[in-house]
C-alpha cells in the first residue's frame, strides 16, 4: 500500500514539473466533449417499480437538451443519490463526467422514507443494462455509441447502494462512491466478494455517515484493488450541487463546496479513466506524484493499493485503514478490466489507449 509524505523541495519541485506536463493534471477542469442533456423514463419489468425515470448526461456534439451524441462509444456509469436528495443534486459531477466521454444515467428512485438498498442497486443495474441495450438497438439515438465498459457510483445512500450492485449485476468494471454510508443488506459485508477496482472518496469532517463507521471498513473489506481519498475539513453535503435538506443536519466542514467538489471531481475522472478507459495517464492520481501533492499540500489524505512503480505514501490520520503492507514494493496489480474485455489491444501489460 502507498503512502505519501513531504520530502523537501526537490520533491516538491519535481511535482510541479510533472503536473504542468501532465495533460490529464487538469482533470477537475472539463473534459474535451460538450455535455448534452436528456430526462426520460424507461421500463424494465424486473423492478418492483417497472417505470424509471432517468436523467442522462453525456458527450455531445453541442451542449444543450437533447442534442446530438458525440462521434465514439462512451463507458455508462449510473448514479445513484443520497437518502432524501435528488437525482437532480449532482449535476456538476455527473456533467463533468459526461464531459471526459461517459454516459451518466441518474435514476429518480428510492424517494421518502420507505427505501430498499437491494432494490436500489437492482435499479442502478437496470439503468446499465438499459444502455446496454440502445447501444445495440438501430432505431436508438445511442446506437454503437455505447462502449462495453460499465461503472457505477453515488452518495451516502447511492454510493452504500453502489457496493450492492456487483451482486446483482457482475458485468460491472469499476465501482466508486462519495461518502457512502453503510446499507441494509449491508455494503461492507458485500465488498469482499467484489474483486473489481473501488475508490471510496469521503468528508473527514463526516459527522452523517463518519469515516470510522463507514468508509474506512468499506475500503478495508474490498478485495480488489482500492484508493481511499479523505477531503480533509470535507463535509458529507458538500458533494451536491448547492445547498440541500442535507446541510441542515449535517456538518458544515471547514472547506468550501466548490473546493470539495473541485477535488472530487479529479479523484472521481482519474478513476474512471484509468479503470474504464485503460488511460495510464491518470494513474498517478491514484497512486503517484500527482495524488502526492494534494497529500502534500494539506488538501486530502489518502491510502491506495494501486502500483505506480515508484517509492511511497500516505500520512497517517488518527482513524486510517489498516495498511496490508507498508513499503516501497507491492505485489502487481490485477489486470485492468479494460484489458480483460480489450486483450488485444492490451497484450499482457496496462493499456496506454487514448480517452473517447
Amino acid at each position: 500500500m502507498r503512502m505519501f509524505t513531504r520530502s523537501g523541495i526537490f520533491w516538491i519541485l519535481f511535482s510541479a514539473t510533472f503536473v504542468l506536463a501532465n495533460p490529464l493534471s487538469g482533470q477537475s477542469s472539463p473534459g474535451s466533449f460538450a455535455v448534452g442533456e436528456r430526462n426520460f423514463t424507461f421500463t424494465d419489468n424486473s423492478l418492483q417499480t417497472p417505470q424509471v425515470l432517468i436523467n442522462v448526461w453525456y458527450p455531445a456534439t453541442t451542449a444543450g437538451t437533447s442534442t446530438p451524441i458525440a462521434n465514439g462509444a462512451f463507458p455508462t456509469i449510473a448514479f445513484g443519490h443520497g437518502f432524501n436528495l435528488n437525482y437532480l443534486d449532482y449535476g456538476q459531477i455527473c456533467s463533468h463526467l459526461a464531459s471526459w466521454g461517459y454516459i451518466v444515467i441518474s435514476p429518480n428512485v428510492q424517494n421518502g422514507f420507505n427505501v430498499s438498498h437491494l432494490e436500489y442497486a437492482n435499479e442502478l443495474a437496470a439503468c446499465i443494462r438499459y444502455f446496454q441495450a440502445l447501444g445495440g438497438n438501430g432505431a436508438s439515438d445511442f446506437f454503437q455509441h455505447v462502449d462495453t465498459m460499465t461503472g457505477v457510483c453515488g452518495h451516502s445512500m447511492g454510493g452504500g447502494a453502489s457496493c450492492l450492485v456487483p451482486g446483482v449485476y457482475p458485468s460491472i468494471d469499476a465501482v466508486s462512491g462519495f461518502a457512502p454510508a453503510e446499507t441494509n443488506p449491508s455494503a461492507i459485508s458485500a465488498l469482499p466478494g467484489y474483486n473489481g477496482p473501488y475508490q471510496v472518496i469521503s468528508g473527514a469532517s463526516d459527522n452523517t455517515a463518519p469515516e470510522n463507521t463507514n468508509q474506512i471498513p468499506m475500503y478495508n473489506a474490498a478485495s480488489g484493488t482500492k484508493q481511499w481519498v479523505s477531503i480533509v475539513g470535507g463535509a458529507h453535503c458538500k458533494f451536491t450541487d448547492g445547498t440541500t435538506i442535507c446541510d441542515l443536519v449535517s456538518s458544515a466542514g471547514s472547506v468550501t463546496r466548490a473546493f470539495q467538489i473541485y477535488l472530487s471531481k479529479k479523484y472521481v475522472t482519474a478513476f474512471f479513466n484509468y479503470n474504464l478507459k485503460g488511460d495510464m495517464g491518470a494513474l498517478p492520481f491514484l497512486c503517484g506524484d500527482s495524488l502526492a501533492a494534494d497529500v502534500t499540500a494539506g488538501d486530502v489524505n489518502a491510502q491506495t493499493t494501486f502500483n505506480c512503480n515508484s517509492v511511497a505514501v500516505a500520512p497517517a490520520q488518527a482513524a486510517t485503514p489498516s495498511a496490508p503492507t507498508a513499503g516501497n514494493t507491492e505485489p502487481s496489480m490485477p489486470p485492468l478490466p479494460w484489458c480483460k474485455k480489450r486483450p488485444f489491444h492490451c497484450l499482457g501489460r496496462r493499456s496506454s489507449k487514448p480517452m473517447a
